[in-house]
């Protein structure tokens, strides 16, 4: 059934979709383009919106996430996820301003959302950088860049951008709570 699916997609929608990835029963994909590089979608997932879609190799994406373009964005809406990028379920991600996971990054838990408009920000994209952990029930709003190494408590609320790498971000509103953190290894490869 998972290679129907592919074909379908690949061959109606003009999507790029290895055959060796996997989309998890009642996944829908309706976006403006979408190349999918050996990795596993869960179900009930939802990518629907005028973005492009890039999910790099070994990318895993639970289930019951929800990617979404909401507002027109004259054609800065894209959704990027690197390789071996592990989404866990019940997340909300807004492509609208561009959204960027880079490689290694754990998104946990739950109810984490992501949203890249509807504020008076210039600049709205969100960029997740290299082997960053965020935790459940995480907020970020349009704009925010997180370095690369870095933690994200559990229910922080991110409105500002921390550069600096290897931190510890936590509260509502985040601040760095802790400098020169050592990531684990079983958490972030």
């Amino acid at each position: 059934m998972n290679i129907i699916r592919i074909f379908l997609y690949n061959n109606i929608m003009g999507y790029s979709i290895s055959y060796s990835s996997k989309i998890g029963i009642g996944s829908i994909i309706a976006v403006r383009t979408a190349r999918i590089n050996e990795s596993c979608l869960g179900s009930f997932n939802r990518f629907i919106g005028g973005f492009d879609l890039i999910i790099g190799k070994k990318s895993d994406i639970g289930s019951f996430n929800e990617f979404v373009c909401t507002s027109s964005s004259a054609g800065k809406a894209f959704c990027t996820i690197g390789k071996n990028v592990h989404i866990t379920k019940c997340h909300f991600f807004d492509a609208s301003g561009g959204l960027t996971i880079k490689d290694h990054t754990r998104i946990a838990g739950r109810g984490s959302q992501f949203w890249t408009h509807g504020g008076q920000r210039e600049k709205t994209e969100i960029v997740i950088n290299e082997k960053c952990y965020v935790g459940s029930a995480v907020r970020m709003t349009q704009g925010v860049e997180i370095a690369q190494n870095s933690y994200v408590g559990l229910g922080s609320v991110v409105v500002d951008s921390f550069k600096s790498p290897d931190i510890l971000i936590f509260g509502h509103p985040a601040k760095n709570i802790k400098n020169d953190i050592i990531a684990r290894k079983s958490l972030v490869p």
